[in-house]
């Protein structure tokens, strides 16, 4: 169940390879089609990891998730190449009421995104929580 699952996604206008922690509802596609009322749902990871790499690096200049009802830590590691050092943005988020949507604004670089990894932990679940991703948007 620890062993992460690798596929091909379509992000935007590119086929990106994706690797992410195991599910049992839902599928990758889901949480890239505009729709918060299909999701993607992990399978007892915290936190729940999704990886994606693109053939061609990309500008990300913002990163929008939306997510079900928990307190959490969103860790965003951007790689300009996969053999450089990340760049991290977090945000840790308590008491939102309802279903969270967050922005993570991408403001002090890389320029471009060859590979991109975010972590979601949730802050009161324990270590086999059910982690819903609704949505995640990735704006140039």
């Amino acid at each position: 169940r620890s062993q992460p699952v690798e596929s091909q996604i379509r992000v935007g206008d590119q086929l990106a390879t994706i690797r992410y922690s195991q599910i049992d509802m839902g599928q990758p596609e889901n949480i890239f089609d505009g729709d918060i009322y299909t999701l993607m749902r992990g399978l007892e990871a915290n936190p729940f990891i999704i990886e994606l790499e693109f053939p061609e690096p990309r500008p990300i200049s913002q990163i929008s998730a939306d997510l079900a009802n928990m307190d959490f830590t969103l860790s965003a590691q951007l790689f300009s190449s996969p053999d450089l050092a990340p760049i991290v943005y977090e945000t840790t988020q308590r008491g939102v009421p309802g279903d969270p949507h967050v922005d993570l604004v991408i403001d002090h670089g890389p320029e471009l995104v060859s590979k991109l990894r975010l972590e979601i932990l949730s802050l009161n679940s324990g270590d086999r929580p059910h982690i819903h991703v609704r949505e995640l948007n990735l704006s140039p």
